[in-house]
């Protein structure tokens, strides 16, 4: 059986090159393409038996029943074979398009932060099994605070942090930073 570090091993210098940008992508087009190729093979023994008789599959058939020739019968096998192998090889080539557009359409699909949180915690989680849940729990807290915050600075809903919560009746309290060009304003003011 063929292991993964030798299909790599092939596949590595259609990267090297830049014929192909990864290995998942060199591998789907190979077989895609060695799939066509059986679908055509088989197609021509059809398309020269079709020619040879002069007529397709069914109708030979008929003609041959119960009075035919060993030529005839080997020619039949050989023609029903290949119906039968490029109808296999083309189910083949249909489930690798449907595939193809399935794994296309995840690739475009737009996800939420939290779904690309989510897969990527489980991928690090398979990964990490040495922390302990509380570790990883204050961990998920953490990044989902900085996630939020970096979500609302980048939509607009919080520009500088001028003012903080400071009271329990909800009174705003002004920054250092906002009381001190607020006093150069009133300084300035003064000076006119």
């Amino acid at each position: 059986m063929i292991t993964r570090k030798a299909i790599s091993d092939i596949l590595k210098p259609l990267m090297a090159t830049g014929v192909y940008k990864d290995e998942q992508r060199a591998l789907e087009d190979i077989v895609a393409d060695y799939v066509r190729i059986k679908i055509d093979t088989y197609n021509g023994v059809i398309l020269q038996m079709e020619k040879k008789y002069g007529k397709d599959f069914s109708a030979f058939s008929k003609d041959i029943e119960r009075k035919a020739s060993l030529v005839k019968e080997d020619d039949w096998m050989e023609w029903k074979a290949a119906i039968t192998m490029k109808e296999a090889w083309h189910q083949a080539f249909k489930k690798l398009l449907r595939n193809a557009r399935k794994k296309k359409r995840e690739e475009q699909r737009v996800t939420t932060w939290q779904e690309r949180f989510g897969e990527t915690l489980n991928r690090l989680g398979k990964k990490n099994l040495r922390f302990t849940r509380q570790e990883v729990a204050e961990d998920v807290k953490k990044a989902t605070a900085e996630v939020r915050a970096a979500a609302l600075t980048s939509a607009g809903q919080i520009s500088e942090k001028m003012c903080i919560p400071s009271h329990k009746d909800g009174r705003k309290k002004m920054s250092r930073k906002r009381k001190g060009s607020e006093k150069q304003v009133r300084d300035d003011r003064n000076e006119r």
